[in-house]
């Protein structure tokens, strides 16, 4: 789905990329908040899904055995890649992300009032 919404979101993410790790540090304590969180609901080992995944830090940090992290900007990908070289991560809109792997767990953190039809994403979650 390329939108207007989807090209601004984009832009935007892609501008901001190289000061994510400065921003993530400064907001440090709601970050770990959401790793702990994230953390007593998922185990170690999972497969895991991440929409929305910016830099693959909460990702990253879960320890899946499997796990795929998908974002709308080219930017925080190729800086995801090189933080985390054990996940598979992908350039995409969430929206339009298809797969035939199985996850143990799918994580929408953060980009839920950046979708255009949530329903419609969950749909296809499921």
């Amino acid at each position: 789905m390329s939108n207007a919404l989807s090209d601004n979101l984009r832009t935007f993410y892609n501008k901001i990329a190289s000061k994510r790790n400065k921003y993530y540090n400064r907001n440090r304590f709601y970050h770990r908040s959401i790793l702990k969180y994230f953390s007593m609901c998922i185990p170690p080992g999972a497969k895991i899904l991440e929409l929305g995944c910016a830099t693959g830090n909460l990702i990253g940090n879960l320890r899946p055995s499997e796990g795929v992290g998908v974002d709308i900007s080219d930017s925080m990908i190729s800086i995801a890649r090189q933080k985390y070289p054990s996940i598979e991560f992908i350039c995409g809109n969430a929206e339009d992300f298809q797969t035939d792997k199985v996850f143990d767990f799918i994580i929408l953190s953060g980009i839920v009032g950046s979708i255009e039809n949530i329903q419609v994403l969950l749909e296809k979650a499921h």
